[in-house]
């Protein structure tokens, strides 16, 4: 936008529009429920397809269209940043005020968070729930975009009150944790935390806040969704198809590499109370795992006593 101040408003105005004709013609208001609609707005609801397409044998189990709930604090922030660039340009009051109108429903029934104002957002109807429990990042970037395009504090209140209560909820031990994976059981069990991915919301969020008090907002750079994968489908040995995401796919490249050589002495014979170290090499050097099962026979009992190393 910055080289091209005109073509950077058309990409504002293309957008805005999308955002607020989607919200026209799919929401069924007074719900978090959206149609799946065509381009020109025609409702897919109830609609059963007749044949396989896009999303191969999905619909062979006789699906049909429903409603989907949109109201994640995601959504929630494309529409908070469509509003205040409709806000700002007398050529998008009509699509300000469609979105506006599900922003406002959204924050009162969905996240409990009150009134978000009466006319326009942050005017005086604005009446925030200062107690609020919600402890997402996204919300808390949220509130502070809609400060910055309302100069309502109390949107940046209750950010404030938002930091506090995601570090309550998932700061532990200098990082936040809320998304990893447990790797061992029981006491002293150790997890694996991503400090980047979905967690590293919640350092943005922090420094977005700061910055915000200190009024350098735009000393931050601007936040992105974090909704990155690969989806395909592999097709097995049997025609079946199964999806395919970016954890699927890097498995298929992480097979274990099996042992295919062993080498050590043929015969080894022990007297009893004698012990003997056993050498061997196993090939390939960079075998998934090395450990071997240990098998020596007692001509006496004529047992098998079954050792691992």
């Amino acid at each position: 936008m910055e080289t091209d101040p005109e073509y950077g408003r058309y990409i504002q105005e293309v957008t805005v529009k999308n955002i607020a004709g989607y919200v026209k013609y799919a929401w069924e208001k007074g719900t978090y429920g959206f149609h799946s609609i065509m381009a020109d707005g025609t409702k897919l609801t109830g609609f059963k397809p007749k044949r396989n397409g896009y999303f191969g044998e999905y619909y062979n189990q006789n699906y049909t269209f429903t409603t989907s709930d949109q109201s994640s604090p995601s959504f929630f922030t494309a529409l908070c940043k469509a509003y205040s660039v409709a806000k700002s340009r007398d050529d998008l009051a009509e699509e300000a005020e469609i979105i506006g109108e599900l922003l406002s429903f959204y924050a009162e029934t969905k996240y409990k968070l009150g009134s978000l104002g009466t006319d326009t957002l942050g005017d005086d109807g604005c009446k925030l729930d200062m107690n609020t429990t919600i402890s997402d990042p996204i919300m808390l970037i949220n509130m502070l975009d809609l400060y910055i395009g309302s100069g309502n504090e109390q949107f940046l209140n209750v950010a404030r009150r938002m930091a506090d209560n995601m570090i309550s909820a998932y700061y532990r031990y200098g990082i936040f944790s809320k998304f990893g994976a447990q790797t061992g059981t029981g006491a002293g069990k150790n997890y694996i935390v991503q400090m980047g991915g979905y967690n590293s919301d919640y350092y943005y969020a922090l420094a977005y806040l700061e910055a915000t008090i200190q009024g350098r907002p735009q000393d931050i750079p601007t936040w992105y969704f974090y909704d990155g994968y690969y989806h395909d489908y592999w097709l097995e040995d049997n025609n079946k198809q199964i999806d395919t995401y970016d954890a699927k796919l890097w498995g298929l490249s992480n097979k274990p590499i099996n042992i295919t050589e062993i080498v050590t002495r043929d015969t080894i014979t022990l007297r009893v109370g004698e012990t003997v170290p056993i050498e061997y090499t196993v090939y390939p050097d960079d075998a998934t795992t090395k450990a071997l099962n240990i098998f020596s026979h007692d001509k006496v009992n004529n047992g098998c006593i079954v050792n691992k190393c």
